[in-house]
């Protein structure tokens, strides 16, 4: 069973690493970590793949984004970036593709993040994105199923190779696939699975 580190985790001058001057120089590797319902949060090294549970209560109540400084046992240190959002966006490296809705060829990606409302992904090289454009993502869930997932998304971010997107709603005319689809992503993150992908 997994203990919960309750030390306090902060920036460089010792005050909680909450705002972009806290970001800690040196370290390049980054993660996004949920905090739960019992306001802890679930770390996996990304070295090691040991994890642990830390304390989030004092970052509840925080402006802004959340940035928290850790090392790892196995020495190596990372930047954790907090996520407090009611609906969790779950880390994950899993790979696909993604293309313009409106028609081009198709683009390798790694998504790094999920959620049931969209997805953080890599593309393999930056491409010019506005805002709102719709694109096609495809991608297989790293449990144990592998289930395909394909779905498309609206635009909300790009920063270089990295993209943010939103799910474009389903109508009613939706079919069963794409149904099964939206299941799938809400069991995978209501699960353990995949955490070990990463």
């Amino acid at each position: 069973m997994e203990k919960t580190d309750k030390r306090k985790f902060s920036g460089g001058n010792g005050a909680p690493a909450t705002g972009p001057a806290a970001c800690c120089d040196g370290l390049i590797e980054t993660a996004v970590v949920t905090m739960a319902p019992d306001k802890t949060a679930r770390l996996i090294c990304p070295r090691c793949e040991s994890s642990m549970r830390i304390d989030c209560e004092e970052f509840q109540g925080a402006d802004g984004q959340v940035q928290i400084r850790h090392a790892c046992a196995c020495g190596h240190a990372y930047l954790l970036f907090l996520e407090r959002r009611r609906e969790p966006r779950k880390p994950a490296r899993m790979f696909g593709v993604w293309a313009r809705a409106s028609g081009g060829p198709k683009r390798s990606m790694i998504v790094r993040d999920i959620s049931r409302r969209g997805i953080r992904f890599e593309s393999e090289i930056r491409v010019p994105l506005s805002p709102d454009e719709p694109i096609i993502v495809a991608f297989y869930l790293n449990n144990g199923q592998r289930v395909p997932v394909r779905k498309k998304l609206r635009v909300r971010g790009a920063d270089g190779a990295m993209v943010r997107g939103e799910f474009i709603p389903m109508g009613p005319m939706a079919t069963e696939t794409e149904r099964a689809c939206d299941r799938a992503i809400a069991h995978f993150l209501l699960s353990d699975e995949g955490n070990e992908g990463r």
